[in-house]
């Protein structure tokens, strides 16, 4: 109760600094009251929510399909190594085992591993629709997109804020178990996730959101201990 207490009277602004050197007691387990574990259920979800569920990628974007994006890389042996160990994942949609359940009221729904990922695997792709970022637009859930080669003064995002997929509902960590990766295939940029660490069954799928982020929004300072869940789906599942 104490170490709660510390983290909310600790401002964002010295939380960025100090996440690094901070101990965490463990993770904590807990009995989730609603799973959806199916594809089926989660599309159901997403129409409780007034939310399109995507299996690909759209483009309100238009002008980057107009080229060829590899000719516009600098060095695309870059990107070379990611091609050439995730292209069919890409390709087939692989999606790493995973369900979404509700956590509580402060942090909404979060993403959860139905089967143990290991280290280096394709979670799967982060789906929205590409288009140019405007203005004070929310960005809680968007990821920046590789500039257009065409028009590189241009901001582009891959915006899951009313369509994508299970992957909008990962939480931020500090420590997080994913990382976000661009990985260029058949011409185009996928968003995608990628494990960092093996992750366990029932344990929270996490990725970082960036300290700018939190920095430069309005956003309502974040409870770290969420990120540390293991949900006990035998329990769950009786």
């Amino acid at each position: 109760m104490k170490a709660r207490i510390l983290f909310s009277v600790i401002s964002l602004f010295q939380f960025s600094f100090l996440s690094a050197d901070i101990q965490f007691a463990g993770i904590q387990t807990f009995i989730p009251k609603k799973v959806y574990r199916t594809r089926q259920e989660i599309r159901q979800l997403f129409t409780q929510l007034g939310l399109e569920y995507l299996d690909s990628m759209e483009y309100e974007y238009k002008d980057i399909l107009k080229t060829t994006i590899a000719t516009q890389l600098r060095d695309p042996n870059t990107y070379l190594e990611l091609f050439e160990k995730y292209n069919e994942d890409i390709q087939y949609n692989k999606f790493a085992p995973m369900c979404v359940a509700y956590i509580n009221d402060w942090v909404g729904h979060g993403i959860f591993a139905t089967a143990p990922i290991n280290k280096g695997d394709f979670v799967g792709i982060y789906t929205g629709i590409i288009k140019m970022k405007k203005p004070h637009e929310d960005t809680m859930y968007t990821w920046d997109y590789p500039t257009d080669p065409i028009h590189p003064e241009l901001t582009l995002v891959c915006d899951a804020t009313y369509a994508g997929n299970e992957l909008r509902f990962s939480n931020h960590s500090f420590a997080p178990n994913t990382e976000k990766v661009n990985i260029l295939c058949n011409n185009h940029w996928y968003v995608c996730y990628i494990a960092k660490e093996d992750i366990a069954f029932g344990e929270q799928i996490t990725v970082s959101y960036g300290k700018g982020y939190w920095l430069t929004t309005n956003r309502p300072y974040y409870d770290p201990f969420t990120a540390f869940l293991r949900m006990d789906l035998i329990a769950f599942a009786h």
